[in-house]
């Protein structure tokens, strides 16, 4: 559902939880055409491992291991934008250590969420892509918030 052309698509497991539900950690990736300079943005998202922190967070750091292979595997040309985005569960100093800055040198995270692009990030701002028509979903209307109760 984008309004601009999905060239490729892909998904692939990362790894699964050691402890607790066993959860299947699941990486994306989609390149979309938006021409202009960069010609193509590469989004890349990712659900990191979640172990409790365990033996120095060697799960963890691990998942994040395995997702950078999985972006760098791509080959994505320097001249294109990448963003990888997700909840990595590590502090920015952990995902910093793991993740190539010479790829994706801009950053900002909100906890463990983050944001990872070569593209230049604003840092605040509000967009109003609703209005403009950016989604496929436009302005519709969440029809839960149409019930009464």
């Amino acid at each position: 559902m984008s309004k601009l052309p999905i060239e490729s698509h892909e998904c692939a497991l990362i790894q699964t939880d050691p402890g607790g539900d066993k959860w299947e950690r699941k990486a994306q990736y989609v390149r979309i055409f938006i021409g202009f300079e960069n010609q193509y943005l590469n989004l890349f998202h990712y659900h990191n491992t979640y172990n409790w922190h365990n033996n120095n967070s060697q799960s963890e750091k691990s998942g994040l291991e395995k997702f950078q292979a999985f972006v760098l595997g791509k080959n994505v040309s320097e001249s294109e934008m990448i963003v990888l985005m997700g909840d990595f569960n590590l502090s920015a100093t952990q995902s910093d250590q793991i993740l190539s800055v010479d790829l994706v040198p801009n950053s900002q995270s909100n906890w463990v969420d983050y944001i990872y692009t070569n593209a230049i990030m604003e840092l605040f701002g509000v967009y109003p892509t609703a209005d403009n028509s950016l989604s496929a979903f436009g302005k519709q209307q969440n029809p839960v918030s149409n019930v009464s109760s």
